[in-house]
């Protein structure tokens, strides 16, 4: 599974990385360093643009689909 964080770099430019439980015992892993330039109004671009996407609102049908019900199972 893969597990992707976005960092702000500090002034020294030293990154420490906590691997999440289920990587703590593997041998290797795979580390990719990439530049992230996206500034508020990118963000916000890029989410009124998810909101006319048609894979994006099929995803999030299906997450809705996902979770109709867990209220009242959770009320049993």
């Amino acid at each position: 599974m893969p597990v992707e964080q976005i960092l702000d770099v500090p002034e020294n430019g030293t990154l420490t990385i906590q691997l999440p439980g289920f990587l703590k015992g593997s041998k290797r892993v795979k580390v990719v360093i990439d530049e992230v330039n996206e500034s508020r109004e990118e963000k916000i671009a890029l989410l009124q643009q998810a909101a006319n996407d048609p894979l994006f609102l099929a995803d999030m049908q299906e997450v809705n689909k996902d979770f109709e019900g867990v209220e009242s199972n959770i009320e049993e």
